[in-house]
């Protein structure tokens, strides 16, 4: 779970989705699963697609979801937090990476 300290708004969504607004940039977190080289290529293609920030979060280690490099550096064997932090088009991209999301 991610806490934020100032103006927090935490809305439940299904599935154990965390939203968060702060100051008009809503974060969402969800459960994703990358289980072969070809859905972390798939993947980061996908999200290179959108200009707002995607993380990604496995125990203590967050990399930028648009980094390749950075994916791989994860324990992909398990499934990892998607952070999506955007003012607008949050539906536009989970619907995208619907395939991903656990």
């Amino acid at each position: 779970m991610v806490l934020f300290i100032q103006r927090k708004e935490i809305i439940k969504i299904p599935h154990e989705v965390i939203a968060c607004n702060l100051g008009g940039i809503i974060m969402v977190t969800y459960k994703i699963s990358l289980a072969a080289i070809n859905d972390v290529k798939d993947f980061v293609n996908m999200v290179m697609r959108y200009d707002f920030d995607v993380d990604l979060i496995s125990g203590r280690y967050a990399v930028d979801a648009k980094s390749i490099m950075g994916i791989f550096s994860l324990d992909l064997s398990k499934p990892i937090d998607l952070n999506i932090h955007a003012e607008n088009d949050i539906d536009t991209i989970l619907a995208v990476l619907k395939p991903y999301i656990v």
